[in-house]
């Protein structure tokens, strides 16, 4: 069933939302943990872990492998990360079942789509164009892209604003607490996935609609899009 009240614009969470990144991401994440003696991640575990971005995943991996190292050296490893990950972005990251039909459905009826994604700008844009995506969204903001990145509600309000929209009318869609932060500072609704990227149950985490396939997404409109 839709919400209470109409959208015209809706902001998607990037990495367990609309793609399933977890694949490269693991290979990127195992060859930097590899060029330090550290043992390697399985895509399982890695899920768990992604959501604040490629330095954190690594501070979150080094914890769970031997202890975290020192900031000169994470510096490296992240840069080496982005480095890897930059050239092999889309190998084995797929858009989630059902996304492109939700994409074309929304985009028939006038929703204007964004991205607010913790990842940055230019990978998120890479990656929705290899993915050929791209031509959906109005807007894509990266964490490196705007004032303060999610669960800042700046994020969300940015990526409105480049969209020409406003947050009373819109509708936030991610898998975390993080994207349901965001959403509630900016006093948007939200709808969680319910196979994203989270350590935590999401049903744990207060949302308005909690879907299990992105194929419920156009349900949370009204039939005309107003």
């Amino acid at each position: 069933m839709p919400f209470p009240q109409s959208f015209r614009a809706a902001l998607f969470d990037l990495d367990g939302t609309l793609v399933d990144t977890a694949p490269d991401l693991t290979i990127a994440l195992n060859t930097v943990l590899a060029a330090m003696d550290r043992p390697s991640f399985d895509v399982h575990d890695v899920r768990n872990m992604i959501g604040g971005g490629a330095r954190k995943l690594i501070i979150h991996a080094l914890e769970q492998s031997g202890g975290v190292l020192g900031d000169d050296v994470i510096d490296r490893m992240h840069k080496d990360y982005l480095n890897y990950y930059s050239g092999a972005i889309a190998v084995e990251s797929r858009p989630f079942e059902g996304c492109q039909d939700m994409l074309e459905e929304l985009s028939s009826r006038g929703i204007a789509m964004g991205i607010s994604t913790n990842k940055p700008q230019a990978l998120a844009e890479s990656l929705i164009s290899e993915l050929g995506l791209r031509h959906y969204f109005k807007a894509i903001r990266g964490w490196d892209s705007v004032t303060a990145p999610k669960p800042d509600k700046l994020h969300l309000l940015e990526t409105l604003n480049a969209m020409g929209e406003r947050p009373e009318n819109a509708v936030m869609i991610g898998d975390s607490r993080h994207d349901q932060q965001a959403a509630t500072n900016a006093g948007m609704p939200v709808a969680l996935v319910t196979f994203g990227y989270t350590a935590e149950p999401i049903e744990n985490v207060p949302a308005g609609r909690y879907l299990q396939s992105l194929r419920e997404v156009p349900e949370l409109f009204l039939s005309d899009g107003s």
